[in-house]
């Protein structure tokens, strides 16, 4: 199978490595925005300069862990030709886009992984069962992990040794997350963005106390990660 890589951060580079160290797995090509960051890639012919290109690959695959806009600009192209992955489903909160992707995969498959969704279905049969009183999630990270824009930037340059909140809510909006998440070019980002909003979204009946967020940055979780669900039910 040859796959296609869209994106080529640390995602995307532990994807590569995968793929080359399979023996039935064959790199068609690795997109990224900036160019210079695939400098380092030993196999150089897999390097695509420009995206539009990607047909001429002939990938059974491609896998998208860029950001949300290459979903909505390529993913219906994607599918004309291939089967997709979508790593950012951020760009699934577009109904229009959704039903565009569902009618463009009648060809090709479209998948979405679960990756960090991880309780969310448990979350979801408690939300539709009206078991689920309260729910609280809260995301940490090293601030080297975001790439962000404007005031956001700043907060994050600012960060020493204490811990900082990125981002806090008490509603049932997923807007302000999703503010957040377009001011951040990180595949990453973006991916840990969803599992916040899929959480709360996935209990809009809840009263809007009883539903929190934190997005927390901190130096002490090196490159880890750390996700925390609380939730509260009978």
């Amino acid at each position: 199978m040859r796959v296609g890589v869209v994106g080529y951060g640390n995602v995307g580079q532990y994807l590569v490595q995968q793929i080359e160290e399979h023996a039935s797995l064959e790199l068609a090509f690795v997109w990224n925005r900036t160019v210079s960051a695939l400098d380092d890639l030993q196999n150089r012919e897999a390097v695509l300069e420009n995206l539009s290109d990607f047909a001429s690959r002939k990938a059974d695959l491609i896998v998208e862990v860029a950001h949300p806009n290459i979903t909505k600009q390529w993913g219906a192209r994607f599918l004309a030709t291939a089967d997709y992955m979508i790593g950012s489903p951020t760009a699934l909160s577009d109904a229009t886009l959704e039903t565009e992707l569902r009618n463009a995969s009648s060809c090709h498959g479209l998948y979405i992984p679960t990756g960090a969704f991880w309780g969310g279905d448990d979350i979801k049969k408690m939300a539709d069962r009206g078991t689920l009183q309260a729910l609280k999630v809260t995301m940490k990270k090293h601030p080297s992990s975001f790439k962000l824009n404007g005031d956001l930037k700043i907060t994050n340059e600012q960060v020493l040794d204490n811990a900082v909140v990125l981002y806090q809510g008490v509603n049932n909006s997923p807007r302000p997350i999703y503010r957040l998440i377009t001011l951040s070019h990180h595949s990453e980002v973006v991916y840990e963005g969803y599992v916040l909003w899929l959480l709360i979204m996935s209990t809009p009946w809840l009263p809007p106390q009883q539903q929190h967020t934190i997005w927390g940055l901190t130096k002490s979780l090196g490159a880890w990660c750390q996700i925390q669900v609380l939730q509260t039910g009978t």
